[in-house]
């Protein structure tokens, strides 16, 4: 048990890590107001659609899409799954989702 509580506070740090290491380019690409209302948003739904996006930061489904463009073009999300039919594109923030893979 000890063993596995120091796994997660080492996962637990590389997590902030990481956040405080993404959190200047998130700002440079989406040059918004938004930029860390988003990538709060990212790094609590490592997978995500521009609806659940918009819906949970507050802004519209363009911007949303047009934030993970941006973030997309910048290499710092990837398309998890391509839409299809009803269904919009879904992304992935890989870097957090490598940490916490077990």
């Amino acid at each position: 048990m000890e063993q596995q509580a120091l796994r997660n506070l080492d996962t637990a740090k590389k997590i902030t890590g990481l956040y405080e290491q993404i959190k200047a380019p998130f700002t440079e690409v989406l040059s918004s107001k938004w930029s860390v209302k988003v990538l709060d948003f990212v790094f609590a739904n490592p997978i995500f659609k521009n609806n659940g996006l918009s819906k949970k930061c507050g802004f519209s489904t363009q911007n949303a899409a047009r934030f993970s463009k941006g973030l997309l073009s910048a290499g710092l999300i990837k398309v998890s799954m391509e839409p299809s039919g009803r269904r919009g594109v879904m992304y992935s923030f890989e870097p957090l989702l490598e940490l916490v893979r077990v």
